[in-house]
C-alpha cells in the first residue's frame, strides 16, 4: 500500500514536473536569445576599448622612452650649457652691442 502511494506520488511529481522543466528550459532560451545582441556589442566594444587602450599605452611608453633618452643624452651636456649661457649673459651684460636698425 505504502509502495503503491509512494509510486503514485512520483508519478505525479513527475508529471507536475517535467512540464515545469519544460517551461523553465524555453524561458531560458527565449531569454539567451534576447540577451545575444547585447553580448555581441559587449564584445565588440571591449575589443575596441582593448585597442585604444593598447595604442594609447604605446604612445605614452614611446613618449616616456623618448624624454628618458632625451635626459640621458642631455644631463652630461648640462654643465657645458650653463657655463655657455652664463658667458653669453656676462658678454650680453658688458659688451659694447651695436643697435639694430629696427631700434634706431
Amino acid at each position: 500500500m505504502i509502495s503503491a502511494l509512494v509510486s503514485m506520488a512520483l508519478c505525479v511529481g513527475f508529471f507536475v514536473m517535467l512540464p515545469l522543466l519544460v517551461v523553465g528550459a524555453a524561458l531560458k532560451l527565449v531569454l539567451a536569445l534576447v540577451m545575444l545582441p547585447f553580448k555581441i556589442l559587449g564584445m565588440l566594444l571591449k575589443g575596441v576599448l582593448g585597442l585604444v587602450a593598447a595604442v594609447v599605452s604605446t604612445v605614452g611608453a614611446l613618449g616616456f622612452a623618448l624624454v628618458a633618452l632625451l635626459l640621458l643624452l642631455a644631463l652630461p651636456l648640462l654643465p657645458l650649457l650653463l657655463l655657455a649661457g652664463f658667458v653669453w649673459a656676462v658678454f650680453k651684460a658688458f659688451g659694447q652691442g651695436t643697435a639694430s636698425p629696427a631700434f634706431r
